[in-house]
């Protein structure tokens, strides 16, 4: 076999060739903040039943009445010095999940580690875990399912994130199809800054504001479209509903909206900081979320860049 084969680590193949589009923290990462979240994001819908215990298929993602305790029989998160037999229990993880259960962010009730040493964790996902179709969400080569390590400060996270670059720039002239992307400084909650956009929907997985686009060729004055993360939880890109071509591959091509005189839109982004908490720059938790962008720490946006979150605010750029 080849040196990667000998070398490689066991229940590790499923990211990227596999199920797993990737997860934070990172495997192997070490210094990891003590109250930062798990986050996973799957290449397919994952039967939200397998990671959240009592789910209820009737209720949506956001309804309270939701069970939000951890399968703990799919889902093992615990020390590594312990073994899984000490796995965190249902209630010991409070779960979210996206509207088209791909990603899923665990967060542990009680705080990882210790305040006094240095702490090693492992996740694993059981090969019991399976696709929303109801087939094995590890099949083949990794059908064992999946695990990864790493190590917890005695550190706790009470730093905001900051926007450290932004796509197009403030003030530039670019084509209809440029796609726009806000990068931070650190991960990001996926479930706080991913969603869709629909103009004027009552369905509320269609209504995501935490990021808005502005637009002066909507009748509504935002724009349609879906945003997304990428980078290791750090980028959230936008991406209009409106097609306007296919390129070379016959991919579709979707394009920011365009005025009816022909003449230029200016359009604005605009990056929402979520309501503070009692603990500064922790921000508050409105149902299962919040209601503007957290770090995966959950502290608040910190919109221009001086190094404290000051709550409801924004972070915008213009094109």
């Amino acid at each position: 076999c080849s040196v990667t084969d000998q070398y490689s680590e066991p229940l590790s193949g499923s990211l990227g060739a596999g199920i797993i589009e990737s997860h934070y923290p990172d495997r192997n990462a070490i210094d990891i903040p003590r109250n930062t979240r798990i986050m996973i994001t799957f290449t397919e819908a994952i039967n939200p039943a397998d990671i959240i215990a009592d789910w209820n298929a009737s209720l949506s993602t956001t309804d309270l009445s939701q069970s939000n305790d951890l399968n703990a029989s799919n889902v093992l998160i615990y020390k590594t010095a312990d073994g899984d037999t000490a796995a965190l229990q249902a209630t010991d993880v409070v779960v979210t999940t996206n509207s088209a259960h791909t990603i899923f962010a665990f967060d542990p009730v009680p705080l990882l580690g210790s305040s006094t040493d240095d702490t090693n964790y492992t996740i694993t996902l059981t090969n019991a875990l399976r696709k929303e179709d109801g087939t094995a969400a590890f099949s083949g080569s990794y059908s064992d399912g999946y695990e990864w390590t790493f190590e917890v400060s005695t550190e706790v996270d009470m730093t905001p994130p900051q926007v450290v670059s932004v796509v197009p720039r403030v003030g530039a002239n670019d084509a209809r199809n440029i796609t726009i992307a806000i990068t931070f400084n650190e991960a990001m909650d996926p479930m706080a800054g991913t969603g869709t956009y629909v103009a004027g929907s009552e369905d509320d997985d269609e209504r995501f504001s935490n990021i808005t686009i502005g637009s002066e060729a909507t009748e509504s004055g935002y724009v349609d479209g879906t945003f997304a993360i990428s980078n290791q939880y750090r980028t959230i890109e936008f991406t209009p509903t409106e097609a306007c071509g296919v390129d070379p591959c016959g991919d579709t091509i979707y394009c920011l909206p365009a005025m009816d005189d022909g003449s230029d839109d200016t359009v604005s982004v605009i990056a929402k900081a979520a309501t503070l908490s009692t603990d500064v720059p922790q921000a508050l938790l409105i149902g299962v979320s919040y209601d503007g962008l957290v770090d995966a720490a959950a502290n608040s946006l910190d919109g221009d860049g001086d190094g404290t979150a000051t709550g409801r605010g924004t972070s915008s750029s213009s094109m």
